[in-house]
């Protein structure tokens, strides 16, 4: 009697350990997530990417799908948006943060908001949600105050920006105004635009070109307004609503306006 317990002790431990071996192959050769299953931990708030918006194209969410946006009143590198202002968009600042498939991981930084905290940025833009988004792809703050916009892939290369006392202007992608010229002639829907800017002028004020197919803007403007034209030095230059866009040679830092209003000709562009 005891000869046959043990065998069938034996018998069920071979089992057992038949199916433990079965079920290990089993995990190790499953896909890590086939649609059906949990999705892996990484996926979470820290793992971004670029979802799919039927209006806005591409745009940056976290690893949710909840849209993350940038405040037009920052200044590349730094936040200024404190108190109310956070209630309704918390910053984005995850423990620890997984890059969209094809970025470049330095394009994605931890910024000191001055008060104890940091916050993650992209190219430089500090990211916020928005309180008013409850679900994956909503996207209720774009243009919000006209301040609150998406974040693009690919990125902007013209953006609206704001800065006291100037209110909306435009800028490139790294803060940089963009003006215009009282001098030049403005296009009109019968005339093209005309660069009166030559010589040293230019050297004083840069001319700012990108192709017109390549522009990503802001949803509330429309590529039909910019315009691609030459200088008289044959230099490329790009207009928007009829105006050349220039730099300032002494605008040396993200968020300078040292040009508006130089000899009283040269202004910033409004969108």
């Amino acid at each position: 009697m005891k000869n046959k317990n043990l065998a069938i002790a034996i018998i069920i431990g071979v089992i057992v350990i038949a199916g433990l071996v079965w079920l290990a192959s089993r995990n190790a050769n499953a896909p890590e997530n086939n649609g059906t299953q949990n999705p892996p931990a990484s996926v979470g708030p820290g793992a971004m990417k670029f979802a799919e918006n039927e209006k806005l194209g591409k745009i940056l969410t976290d690893g949710k799908g909840m849209t993350l946006y940038y405040f037009s009143k920052d200044v590349l590198g730094k936040s200024n948006c404190f108190g109310g202002c956070v209630t309704a968009w918390p910053l984005y600042n995850p423990a620890s943060f997984t890059a969209p498939a094809g970025t470049i991981a330095a394009d994605f930084t931890n910024i000191n908001r001055g008060d104890g905290t940091s916050q993650l940025a992209y190219k430089g833009w500090p990211l916020y949600y928005y309180f008013q988004d409850k679900n994956p792809g909503d996207t209720l703050g774009e243009n919000v105050g006209e301040v609150w916009f998406v974040i693009p892939d690919p990125f902007y290369n013209v953006m609206i920006v704001n800065k006291e006392p100037h209110g909306n202007y435009l800028s490139d992608e790294k803060d940089m105004a963009l003006y215009y010229f009282t001098n030049d002639a403005k296009g009109t829907a019968t005339s093209s635009p005309v660069s009166n800017c030559s010589g040293q002028c230019l050297v004083n004020w840069p001319p700012f070109y990108e192709k017109i197919e390549n522009l990503v803007i802001p949803s509330t403007m429309k590529k039909t307004d910019f315009t691609e034209l030459k200088t008289p030095d044959g230099n490329d230059i790009l207009a928007y609503k009829g105006l050349p866009l220039y730099y300032y040679i002494n605008d040396k830092n993200p968020g300078e306006t040292n040009g508006q209003n130089v000899g009283n000709v040269w202004f910033l562009v409004k969108p």
